[in-house]
């Protein structure tokens, strides 16, 4: 009402209104703020937004003249009292004239008294009132509210027919029957919607001959009109809210649970008084002069966004799109975090978390990368790499904003509980310093978590103003500690990791020296990486039956939840319990196949049962879901077994307890022994883990995970227990992975090759073409009785050899495709003239399609499987022996001789003459061997053992042209092997040292260019059969080779002269390295001065006084004097 500068605002008032909606005050600054009380579905609503210093305030609604905020907002309608605005009374300077109230119509100083009969009906209720008989017009009207969407209003009895009103689906639905001799008119009208939200709605239905309309709320937009044929005779009763009488006519809706007031019937107001006094009409079970009607969803008890709907009875939750489930929308429906989903199988992958589970913060988007022993949390920003920063100073810096795919509470849930984070910081300059080091004020700094500005850069730490050059000491120039505060003309970089999760992540950048002319930065901030959950293994273990953890009371009064892992090998415990007066909860083992969830509100105690089919006593994980909340109580376990049970309509919803919250039992009765982790409780995890520490009878942590997470180990994997969890290790399998369900293969093009030696020997020089890798040897059998092969192969090439498996003796396993495709198996295990030979399929196989082999022989029985055939069974001869004697050398996609030098090269390799490629022997022809080469220099056979000349010359040209994967001999992976330790001898390449001699040959070596693939061919994620069922199972003690105990001792020249000049040389260097030690000791102290630097700091002389801060602890106290205090 009028203008005035706002600082404190005290509004006071007093109202009453029939009405649901209106505007009750409104104010508006002159910059579009505002602020608005109004009634809003018979709820006040609030709404402010100021910023402005001048207002206009407004009582009672909006002036004609003035902009509405929102569209379709009525003015109140009822009466105000006691007005009162900062001490003014408003509504003593209106009645005084002394307010502008020309804008406001119909505005009176008086309250007329306004008095409505309503009545009340529930599901047994009816009202009956009379109308005028015999009349050719239909007129009622009348209010309601409810919150059934169905139910009948009003029957009535015409003379010849029936008048029915009812909601169906939150619709006010009329159907008009009348009914003739000579003929059955009918008529249907319908409008409105979601007339069931418990607000007042009006029905008028009017109809006559050949005429009916029917209006709601008064809006002449929503009248439904009918123009069908028909005459009306009133019958002179109508039934309201239910009709229970036996009639030819009887109503087909529910009866009606709600209210009604403004009752017209025929045009004429119902007298309620009278028919409460019984002197017209009739009722039955109606409440008069009243409305019970019971709003259950205010409070809303629908969390996280869910929508509350309700009926006369009950409420009900819709939580679709909220990321939460359960009958209030209180459980999150994804996992916590990247750790959570890798133990549930799940691969790398974009995923939903929700850090705080049932808490306040929702779900969001992260990227989760599982590798082998780690799993990484990605958290992206939008801040393009590079950005370009130009003109900015000290007194005015360019602040640029880092915004995350998730709010900055979300990522700090991350960091919280991750071991380790981490965040690359990337500053491009031209004449642009950074930091101004060494003693200067810096241009350039970073906000990070609590809005705190951080004056160090990546690759540094806390309390350190310098970059990653300055703590290694490598910066371009060595008088500052970074390289762009050099301020050289070119381009330089600063750049590092910021690793102090406790910082993370960066919020904003602020630089300050871009305003010279050719100055000019570039800055790049890049995503949040963080790995491990400590919440996921937060564990302890109970190891005495009175040994217990307590904590804060556990605030869950209306709705809780508690969730947990346990483990154990006792028949029952109290895993946890929190004790009231009367009020309790309380989780147990109640049996070895038996959990319970107790607990009582004041309505008496509840409880709840699951039974597993399994004993739960077993030592291993089990996880146990529980919820209570006003709508019900569930319990789960394993997610597999389930109880719930429903809360009372009426009694107590408030959980009242007072105690302390004792993890384990407190009084040592059926106390809990075993370990719990990731307990959590409404959202928050309990450091069970630090707790555990100063606690007698319980020890933080807890082992064992592989029993229960040993199965996710696929394909042979070895489960390897961790403190904080496990890991798979996938050494000794064909397959690479979190779970080691990732194939390794190899593409191999013509003339590759992989070598792998079981016995390998010393040689004295290489092919050019041979690329010889170390591995680390293991122990095999020298002779065999069983094999187990498997691999997976594709090709469009034949014929070829797969794999060949020599021996130093005449034995040999060869499996090759043939000159049509079709893949064929040899055995040459002795006492026959010709090699086994086992056509497997006589389909052409190379046909570029991925293909799977699985084979194992036990002395003379092989088993052979094909893709997804069934097994087939084979038989050696009798004749044949069974032993595979002197395994020698394995060799993938093609094989050869390699020859040794003999001892009269001296040492020099010898390179194979090319002239034998028109040798006649057949093996020479394929190796490149001349016979005279062979004759004068090489050893044959050394290093490959024997090799069928046949299979050289039927297959073994050009060579395998393709993919191999899952390569598998018993227990040895040579083409994984192969990949990997290549990969790692290119990473740290060793200078060759002319003259010297390997001591021993490498186990596996290759030829020709060899490229990582899985060949196209998936995943196998079926976990391993038992020994029992899996055909090709072989025990580890008959499957292994032994130890080769041979030795070949290099030739070289003799030696003894260099031995002996570097005894002298050692002798020489440790007399003057004590002369200088012994110098420095004697003036240790002269010139010198005692500083509290952090240890470490001058443990090597690379590094610095920094890099033993950084590797502190707790590098941001430190100390800067020492103290002595007296005591």
């Amino acid at each position: 009402m009028k203008k005035m500068k706002i600082i404190k605002d005290v509004i006071a008032l007093r109202f009453k209104t029939s009405e649901s909606e209106g505007v009750i005050l409104h104010g508006e600054g002159q910059q579009g703020d505002y602020i608005t009380l109004e009634l809003r579905k018979a709820r006040l609503l609030l709404q402010i937004n100021l910023g402005g210093q001048h207002a206009h305030l407004s009582f009672g609604g909006m002036p004609y003249s003035g902009k509405p905020v929102g569209g379709g907002r009525k003015n109140f309608k009822g009466c105000m009292e006691s007005i009162n605005y900062n001490g003014d009374n408003i509504t003593d300077l209106a009645r005084r004239k002394k307010l502008d109230t020309s804008s406001f119509r119909n505005l009176s100083f008086s309250c007329v008294e306004t008095h409505t009969f309503p009545v009340f009906f529930n599901a047994t209720s009816f009202l009956q009132l009379p109308g005028r008989a015999n009349h050719n017009t239909i007129s009622v009207s009348f209010q309601f509210r409810t919150w059934n969407p169905d139910g009948l209003l009003l029957f009535g009895n015409l003379d010849d027919g029936t008048l029915e009103i009812s909601l169906d689906d939150s619709k006010v639905v009329v159907h008009i029957n009348v009914t003739t001799a000579a003929s059955n008119n009918r008529v249907d009208l319908l409008s409105g919607s979601a007339l069931n939200d418990g607000q007042w709605h009006a029905i008028r239905l009017v109809a006559k001959e050949n005429f009916a309309m029917l209006t709601i709320d008064g809006e002449e937009a929503s009248a439904v009109r009918s123009t069908s044929p028909l005459t009306i005779t009133t019958g002179g009763t109508y039934h309201l809210g239910g009709y229970f009488l036996q009639t030819l006519f009887p109503p087909s809706q529910r009866s009606f649970q709600g209210c009604m007031q403004a009752i017209l019937v025929d045009d004429q107001p119902a007298d309620l008084h009278a028919v409460e006094k019984g002197t017209m009409g009739a009722f039955e079970n109606v409440s008069l002069d009243m409305c019970a009607i019971i709003d259950r969803c205010m409070p809303n008890h629908c969390e996280h966004g869910g929508r509350c709907k309700q009926t006369w009875d009950s409420f009900s939750c819709t939580c679709d799109g909220t990321g939460y489930t359960g009958a209030t929308c209180h459980t999150s429906i994804y996992e916590p975090s990247c750790e959570a989903y890798k133990h549930l199988g799940r691969s790398s992958d974009t995923y939903w978390i929700d850090p705080d589970g049932s808490g306040p913060l929702g779900p969001f988007k992260v990227n989760c990368n599982m590798t082998e022993d780690k799993v990484w949390t990605t958290v992206m920003n939008n801040l393009p790499p590079k950005t370009t920063v130009t003109g900015s100073s000290r007194e005015r810096r360019t602040v640029l904003q880092v915004n995350y795919s998730a709010s900055m509470d979300q990522v700090t849930a991350i960091t919280n509980s991750a071991e380790y984070c981490e965040q690359q910081i990337a500053y491009s300059c031209r004449m642009s310093r950074l930091l101004n080091t060494p003693d200067g004020t810096p241009y350039t700094w970073w906000v990070g978590r609590g809005s705190e500005k951080h004056f160090y850069w990546g690759g540094s730490g806390p309390g350190i103003q310098k970059c990653a050059c300055g703590i290694d000491r490598n910066c371009t120039d060595p008088k500052y500690d970074c390289n762009c505060d050099a301020d050289h003309k070119q381009w330089r970089e600063d750049s590092g990791l910021l690793v102090y999760k406790e910082h993370l992540p960066v919020s904003q950048v602020a630089v300050g020296d871009t305003n010279r002319p050719s100055s000019e930065a570039k800055l790049t901030v890049g995503p949040l990486r963080c790995q491990g959950d400590n919440n996921y293994w937060n564990a302890a273990s109970f190891t005495t039956p009175s040994s217990y953890l307590h904590f804060a009371t556990f605030q869950g009064e209306t709705s809780a939840d508690i969730s947990f892992y346990f483990k154990t090998s006792a028949p029952y415990g109290v895993f946890l319990e929190n004790l009231g007066n009367t009020d309790f909860i309380r989780l147990e083992l109640k049996s070895t196949k038996v959990v319970s969830f107790s607990f009582d509100v004041g309505n008496g105690p509840v409880e709840l049962t699951v039974h597993s089919a399994t004993p739960l006593n077993d030592d291993q994980w089990h996880r146990v879901m529980a919820e209570r909340n006003v709508k019900e109580a569930v319990l789960q376990l394993d997610q597999t077994y389930r109880a719930s049970q429903l809360a009372p309509a009426q009694g107590h919803t408030r959980l009242e307890l007072f105690s302390q919250l004792y993890v384990g039992a407190a009084g040592g009765q059926r106390g809990f022994l075993g370990c719990i982790r990731a307990l959590r409780m409404n959202g928050i995890t309990l450091d069970l883990e630090e707790r555990a520490k100063v606690t007698p009878g319980v020890k933080p942590g807890c082992q064992g995970h592989c029993t229960s997470f040993g199965m996710y180990c696929r394909n042979g994997g070895k489960c390897m227990e961790k403190y904080n969890g496990y890991l798979c290790d996938c050494t000794a399998t064909a397959y690479d992975g979190p779970f080691c369900t990732r194939d390794v293969g190899g593409f191999f093009e013509a003339g590759t090759l992989v070598k792998y030696n079981f016995l390998p020997e010393a040689v004295a020089g290489a092919s050019r073409d041979t690329k010889i890798v170390t591995h680390e040897l293991t122990p095999h059998e020298v002779n065999l009785t069983k094999e187990e092969v498997a691999f997976s192969f594709s090709t469009s090439n034949a014929p070829a050899i797969l794999m060949y498996v020599s021996s130093k003796t005449q034995d040999y396993l060869a499996v090759v495709l043939r000159q049509n495709g079709s893949l064929q198996v040899r055995y040459n295990l002795g006492g026959l003239r010709e090699p086994f030979a086992i056509d497997v399929d006589q389909r052409n196989l190379a046909n570029g399609q991925p293909h799977s082999i699985n084979m194992s022989r036990v002395d003379r029985s092989i088993t052979i499987q094909l893709d997804h055939y069934p097994p087939v069974s084979y038989t050696l001869p009798d004749a044949s022996d069974t032993q595979f004697n002197l395994v020698k050398t394995l060799f993938l996609g093609k094989v050869f001789d390699l020859c040794l030098p003999v001892e009269s090269m001296g040492g020099d390799e010898s390179y194979i003459s090319q002239s034998s490629r028109h040798a006649p022997n057949p093996v020479l022809r394929a190796t490149n061997l001349s016979v005279s080469t062979c004759v004068h220099c090489c050893k044959l056979h050394i290093e490959t053992g024997h090799i069928d000349p046949v299979i050289i010359e039927r297959y073994n040209t050009p060579g395998f042209v393709g993919c191999l994967s899952r390569v598998q001999f018993n227990g040895v992976a040579p083409l994984k092997s192969a990949l990997r330790t290549a990969a790692q001898a290119q990473a740290t390449p060793t200078a060759a040292q002319p003259g010297r001699q390997p001591a021993a040959a490498s186990p596996v070596s290759y030829q020709g260019k060899l490229v990582e693939s899985n060949c196209g061919a998936s995943p196998l994620t079926i976990p391993p059969m038992s020994a029992a069922t899996d055909p090709w199972h072989l025990d580890n003690t008959d499957a292994e080779f032994p130890f080769n105990e041979e030795r070949v001792i290099p030739d070289g020249v003799n030696r003894d002269s260099a031995i002996i000049g570097g005894i002298i040389a050692v002798v020489i260097f440790t007399i003057l390295c004590t002369l200088v030690f012994l110098i420095r000791y004697m003036f240790r102290h002269k010139g010198t001065y005692h500083t509290n630097e952090a240890k470490g700091s001058g443990e090597s002389a690379g590094e610095s006084a920094d890099t033993a801060i950084i590797g502190t602890d707790n590098p941001e106290t430190i100390d800067e004097s020492k103290k002595e205090w007296f005591i």
